[in-house]
């Protein structure tokens, strides 16, 4: 679950780790779980497609990516989404998985240089999770 609590910030946590007395303003509920804690999930299977993600660095801050076009297998991505920036990785302290197939896709307003940044050659979907930045009251 990726959940959002009043002055907490963002968490990743498995459903049976929320409480009720932290009283979420936004969850999501997705999977499967890829890191936790800083160790890649040993327990996914090696089962490769596109991915969409949503992972949780050292600092809190919120991080969301996409393998694109290119097929990964979760057991990898999990691993490289664990591994220390140092050592090439992505050093997130957990990462949950929140799409895989045609239909995962990541689009950025003003990513990339030509402003808006989608891979090609994904399927159309019905149903989008949409992320900003809070706005000052």
């Amino acid at each position: 679950v990726l959940s959002v609590a009043a002055g907490s910030g963002a968490r990743i946590r498995r459903p049976a780790a929320v409480g009720p007395e932290e009283k979420p303003r936004q969850a999501l509920q997705a999977g499967p779980l890829l890191v936790e804690g800083g160790r890649a999930n040993p327990g996914l299977k090696a089962q490769s497609a596109r991915r969409v993600f949503a992972g949780l660095d050292a600092e809190g801050r919120l991080v969301l990516g996409s393998t694109g076009v290119h097929p990964a297998e979760a057991t990898a991505l999990a691993a490289l989404l664990a591994r220390p920036e140092s050592k090439g990785g992505a050093g997130l302290r957990d990462a949950i998985n929140l799409d895989g197939g045609s239909s995962a896709q990541l689009w950025v307003r003003g990513g990339g240089e030509e402003g808006d940044l989608l891979e090609p050659g994904f399927a159309r979907v019905p149903v989008l999770l949409v992320v900003e930045r809070p706005t000052e009251p």
